[in-house]
Formats: structure tokens, sequence, C-alpha cells
């Protein structure tokens, strides 16, 4: 386990809140995590593949330059997990995305992801990172409210992609 003052997760709460506390991602939690992300791909009308997500965070546990994975805990319940990662552009230089932000429906709107935000744009001051940044589905209209009051604001451009394999 590692202590509050070494973890830049950790954080001093609003009592009026729930209590969450992060957890950096091991190996061991594997199996937690990935019986999680199965209700967040569908929550956001995207495709699962077990054996693809299970590769990828293995990758990114080895391979920390990546990003960082957390379970997020109320007491000693899980509530969710986060994904930050970190990218590189012209227009911003290094940059974290946050990639995964999943809160069980029974902890959600207790102040959870204020936290997860606020432990996110620390991570990024202390990487040295320009900005933040997320994707939020046009479906999740309760999301994109929490992520303006944060400070977010819609990009001027439209963020595409093309799948290609490498």
């Amino acid at each position: 386990e590692w202590a509050a003052s070494a973890n830049p997760w950790a954080h001093t709460y609003n009592a009026k809140m729930l209590v969450p506390n992060f957890r950096l991602m091991k190996e061991s939690a594997l199996p937690a995590l990935l019986e999680l992300m199965p209700e967040f791909y569908r929550d956001q009308q995207m495709h699962f593949e077990l054996d693809t997500a299970a590769a990828r965070v293995r990758q990114l546990l080895a391979t920390p330059e990546l990003g960082r994975a957390m379970l997020i805990y109320a007491g000693d319940k899980l509530a969710g997990y986060v994904v930050l990662t970190f990218c590189f552009s012209f227009e911003y230089g290094r940059f974290g995305l946050l990639d995964e932000l999943y809160v069980l429906p029974p902890f959600q709107r207790q102040g959870i992801g204020r936290e997860v935000i606020a432990r996110a744009e620390a991570i990024c001051r202390e990487e040295k990172m320009a900005a933040l940044r997320l994707e939020v589905g046009y479906e999740n209209p309760e999301a994109q409210v929490l992520y303006i009051r944060a400070g977010f604001r819609p990009d001027p451009r439209h963020i595409m992609t093309k799948w290609v394999k490498g």
C-alpha cells in the first residue's frame, strides 16, 4: 500500500461528500477492473472485447509512462475506476487524456467524479502537462454537465478516428 503523501491521488475530502479512495492498479486487481469495464462500455454504447481490454491494461501497468489506472473505493466497496493516459501533440505538448471514468450507479452523484478530475489535474501538473482532455458521449448529458462545471470546454475541432492495424 502507498502512503498518502507519496500518492498524487490522495486528497482531503469534504465530510459531506462520499469519501472515495483511489488505489493504483496492480496486476492482482485486474479481475475487478475487467468486471467493471463491460458496464462502462455498455453504458457508453461501445464495443467491448475482454481479451483486448486485458492486454491493454497489462500494457499500461507494464509501461507507467503511458499513464495511470486506478480503482475507486468507497470504504471497502469498489465504486468504480479511472484511466488517465499521457499523450503528446504539437498544439498541447504533453497532455493527459481522461480516457475512462466509471462510477457504479449506487455511488454516482456523490462527488467522486469531481475528486477524480481534481486528482487527474494534479497528476497532469506534476507531470508538467499543458492540458487535460477527455471524450464524452453525446448521449451522456449528465457527464457533460460534470465536465463543464469542472472547467472543460468543447473543442472547436472534431476529433476523428480511423482504425489502422499496426
